[in-house]
């Protein structure tokens, strides 16, 4: 029971904390190996939550941990049967999508596996690979990126705890209600110091955007399009997105200045971006007027316009035909977004080709 031990040391316990782990090692064992053999569902959580609970003398850390090894395993499982019902096996003519493999790695990585050997067993007790033999060299090297990336990932997880725990304010500050032409800022703004111009790879869910609202046209693209053709698993030229920390309490957090980059990587549900430290002094010069958001960094409007065929157009100039309407961006609790249209139904991130001018 690799998670079990995962858990107890990611616990960091003392000497006597240790000796009432191993005194209660009997039940915490008996209690593991209920779950190991259940459906691993949400109903089984809250039993090893009951089960633990009647554990006396055993540190509230150890407990949570366990449950928390416990909720990855079910979402791993979760994610491999999503992966199976979309065909994605390998060994089998389809082509796994390397973004779900990432996030199969790093799951599996935060349950404790280390090599890339164990992540290939791990695969194949899901029944995501058939046979390692009988892997194509090209399906190993998408393998072992996906992997790498993972691995990589949680590294710089732990490079952003570091980078905002030094974070002391910079002294700049620019309150809220100030305005600036026609935009009202809605939160205060107090950067904190971050090693200016760093990269990072960072997970999704945890930026916030300072605007409101974004309008769908982006240069040749639009903020739509972009979403869909990541959501397929292409690549975008894009440079890495540009992000700053919030010292203020109650707006506390890592917020972007580049927020259509952000919304088409939330809108496709992948999970990690590259991201840029900005200089606190790009940030009070150039873009504290872009906080307006009234949801606290969450949902935003987007402004979409409209042919007579009802596909994607530039803002039309002035005497163009153009319908412009205004859709939603609601953000989920795993960080995703959905669509909304101006009439409120749901646009499934899948028909967005409809919408597309070169799409029939």
């Amino acid at each position: 029971m690799v998670w079990v031990v995962v858990a107890i040391a990611g616990a960091a316990l003392d000497a006597a904390g240790l000796a009432a782990v191993f005194k209660a090692a009997k039940p915490i064992t008996e209690a593991a190996e209920l779950f190991n053999k259940s459906a691993k569902s949400a109903e089984d959580i809250k039993i090893l939550k009951a089960s633990l609970k009647k554990i006396e003398k055993l540190d509230t850390r150890v407990k949570l941990n366990i449950v928390r090894q416990a909720e990855l395993t079910v979402e791993f499982r979760k994610v491999s049967r999503e992966f199976l019902k979309a065909s994605s096996t390998l060994n089998s003519g389809g082509f796994a999508s390397l973004s779900e493999l990432i996030r199969l790695a790093g799951l599996g990585i935060k349950r404790g596996i280390t090599t890339f050997e164990g992540f290939l067993l791990e695969l194949k007790l899901n029944k995501i690979i058939k046979s390692v033999d009988n892997l194509t060299d090209e399906e190993l090297k998408t393998l072992k990126e996906a992997f790498l990336k993972a691995k990589n990932s949680t590294s710089d997880k732990e490079k952003i705890a570091k980078d905002i725990s030094k974070a002391e304010p910079t002294g700049d500050f620019s309150k809220k209600g100030t305005k600036k032409g026609k935009f009202e800022q809605t939160e205060d703004i107090t950067p904190g110091k971050l090693p200016y111009g760093e990269v990072r790879i960072m997970e999704v869910k945890t930026i916030r955007f300072m605007q409101s609202s974004i309008s769908n046209p982006t240069g040749d693209y639009f903020v739509l399009e972009n979403a869909y053709r990541l959501y397929k698993g292409e690549k975008l030229p894009t440079s890495n997105i540009k992000v700053w920390y919030n010292t203020t309490e109650d707006a506390k957090g890592l917020w972007t200045v580049d927020h259509r980059r952000l919304a088409a990587y939330k809108i496709a549900g992948r999970e990690n971006i590259k991201i840029e430290y900005i200089h606190p002094d790009e940030l009070m010069v150039k873009n504290t007027f872009k906080m307006t958001t009234k949801t606290q960094g969450t949902d935003m409007d987007i402004f979409v316009y409209l042919d007579e065929n009802g596909k994607f157009i530039k803002k039309p100039e002035k005497g163009m035909y153009g319908n412009r309407e205004t859709w939603k961006l609601i953000e989920q609790e795993n960080g995703s977004m959905i669509i909304k249209n101006e009439q409120g139904k749901t646009v499934p991130i899948e028909e967005i080709k409809n919408y597309l001018p070169n799409e029939k």
